[in-house]
């Protein structure tokens, strides 16, 4: 089964060259030129998203302020956040922290760093995922 990887950029180059990374028989990539837009395929495509590579600087709908509502309506509790900036500020990668991102990455980026903290997060995820589940059962099968 392959896995979707959203990607929110308003720069069709970086999404584009993203796609690449990422597009195979393992990930299919969907993309977003807006925060806007972001949050109607997250809300879309929720059940498949396995990771949201998303621009700190966008128009219409900034990343932060997507970041803000994915953790309001719950959904970093499920898919992780990966934030992507040419703004080096230690102060801006600390407000993506504590706004619930995962991960913040740096343009320009180099593309086999980017794919193994991407992926590592994904695997993370999912085993986390699983963690809970089995937790979920166990308890199920205690209070039985």
């Amino acid at each position: 089964m392959r896995r979707t990887i959203l990607v929110v950029d308003d720069e069709e180059l970086n999404r584009e060259l993203l796609r690449q990374m990422f597009e195979s028989d393992r990930y299919n990539v969907i993309t977003a030129q807006d925060g806007r837009e972001a949050m109607l395929k997250l809300n879309t495509y929720a059940d498949d998203i396995v990771i949201v590579l998303l621009d700190l600087m966008m128009p219409v709908v900034d990343g932060h302020q997507v970041l803000k509502a994915m953790n309001e309506e719950g959904i970093l509790d499920k898919i992780p956040a990966v934030m992507i900036t040419a703004d080096t500020d230690q102060r801006t990668e600390l407000s993506c922290y504590e706004l619930g991102a995962s991960a913040v990455i740096n343009k320009p980026f180099v593309a086999q760093i980017v794919r193994k903290r991407v992926i590592n997060l994904i695997e993370n995820s999912q085993n986390k995922g699983r963690l809970e589940d089995v937790l979920r059962y166990q308890s199920a099968k205690l209070s039985e």
